[in-house]
């Protein structure tokens, strides 16, 4: 059986990520940055923040979450149905912010 636990994610003042379960304020566990940036990159694409257009062109071509989008490179998106340089562009932005690339 599978126990939910629920925590906050902070930063504190040294930049470092840390969650802190609900109830339990002694009890941290560090997070560092690429293992939260592998979380939101392999998050379902409905829950990132990305324009309707983009998710709806992501969606219609089956990708999963910007982890998917990240390994098919620039050129195979772009051929993607309403794909075009802004949502591109969009998708790219994100994952530099998240520590990735479209391969070229």
């Amino acid at each position: 059986m599978i126990k939910r636990i629920v925590g906050v994610i902070c930063q504190d003042s040294n930049d470092d990520f840390f969650i802190t379960y609900v109830g339990d304020e002694d009890n941290k566990v560090c997070l560092n940055r690429d293992f939260l940036n592998q979380l939101y990159l392999n998050q379902p694409i409905s829950e990132v923040d990305l324009s309707v257009r983009t998710m709806n062109c992501l969606i219609n071509i089956e990708v999963n979450s910007l982890s998917e989008a990240a390994k098919m490179g620039a050129q195979k998106l772009l051929n993607a149905p309403n794909m075009g340089r802004r949502s591109l562009k969009e998708i790219k932005d994100i994952l530099e912010a998240h520590g990735s690339r479209l391969p070229d």
